[in-house]
């Protein structure tokens, strides 16, 4: 069959059970290399695989290849780059892995959502002398991701090379009912690392504000301080207001005692004399 840019391409698949030996595992391979699995072999131990899928497509200088992985045997759906070098019919190997690596020393941080290898053409052939611009297009599931409460911006393709694990600019491509699809540039093939990470809550220190203060969005901590001063400042003064009008009161209220007391006394002489007069009468 013929792939978009013309090129004759065959894909295969090949599940590999527990102990099997099928793909090839006696190639020579360097972890910190970026070629293949040595004459599309691969040097995993085949017990270690899960399953596997193989694309073949036809290597001509000056153009872009793409292997294809429509059987969706692996989280691997297609791998492109653009060649500088010939190298006729190449296949391309993914391996999905029951555990760590043997080629890598420790797993990458972050939840891992799989492990896996890709090797393209024979060993020591996709380098940056042969090949440029090389993307791998991956795929996540949804489920996965919201068991795990995994950030959707925090998805990463790993890559093991030169003894360590190095992050790759990984994009999100495209989504559908059941997974996130995902594009990541690479330098080169090797064992790889899907990962995810969740958001880490952040510390809130909350002030408590003085009493009756409101607090405005965004006001800093100088104003609103300065705020709760004048609160409390006409909160006094209001407090004294008060006081000295009940003591005006009570005052104005001791001062009319005498006045009241001597027009009682001059009322009742009063009524006494008219009584008196009356009664001389």
């Amino acid at each position: 069959m013929s792939n978009s840019n013309g090129t004759a391409s065959k894909t295969a698949i090949i599940t590999v059970l527990e102990g099997s030996g099928s793909g090839g595992g006696s190639s020579s391979h360097s972890s910190g290399g970026g070629g293949g699995g040595g004459a599309g072999g691969s040097p995993e131990p085949q017990s270690n695989v899960e399953v596997k899928e193989l694309s073949q497509a036809f290597i001509a200088s000056g153009n872009s290849v793409r292997f294809d992985f429509p059987r969706n045997a692996t989280s691997v759906v297609y791998i492109t780059f653009n060649s500088k070098k010939t190298a006729g019919k190449t296949t391309t190997i993914v391996e999905i892995l029951k555990g760590k690596s043997t080629l890598v020393s420790q797993m990458p941080s972050g939840e891992v959502y799989k492990s896996l290898n890709i090797w393209v053409g024979n060993s020591g052939f996709a380098t940056p002398n042969n090949i440029e611009n090389s993307v791998v297009c991956f795929k996540v599931e949804k489920s996965w991701m919201k068991d795990k409460g995994i950030n959707l911006s925090l998805i990463t393709l790993n890559r093991y090379s030169d003894k360590k694990w190095n992050q790759l600019p990984t994009s999100l491509l495209s989504e559908d009912s059941k997974y996130l699809y995902f594009t990541a540039q690479t330098p080169g093939f090797s064992p790889f690392a899907i990962t995810g990470n969740t958001i880490a809550k952040e510390t809130v220190t909350k002030t408590q504000p003085a009493a009756d203060t409101k607090i405005q969005p965004g006001a800093k901590t100088e104003n609103i301080l300065q705020s709760s001063a004048v609160s409390e400042t006409v909160q006094r003064s209001e407090q004294k207001s008060e006081q000295n009008s009940q003591q005006k009161s009570e005052k104005g209220k001791r001062s009319n005692l005498p006045i009241f007391g001597m027009i009682c006394m001059i009322a009742l002489l009063l009524v006494a004399f008219l009584f008196k007069m009356d009664k001389t009468q």
